[in-house]
């Protein structure tokens, strides 16, 4: 995700953000993502486990 933050998207598609991560890493990559759709970029989540 830090490569896709320094090419500057306007969209994201993240697969299974959760796969295989510490419940504490999966929160902080989701808050990322949620301030990152509060920037103005699009973000398309796919998770096969979400709750």
């Amino acid at each position: 995700m830090a490569q896709a933050f320094i090419a500057k998207p306007v969209f994201m598609v993240v697969d299974e953000l959760s796969l295989g991560l510490a419940p504490t890493v999966v929160k902080r990559l989701a808050e990322a993502l949620k301030i990152a759709a509060q920037n103005g970029i699009g973000v398309l989540l796919i998770e096969q486990f979400a709750n």
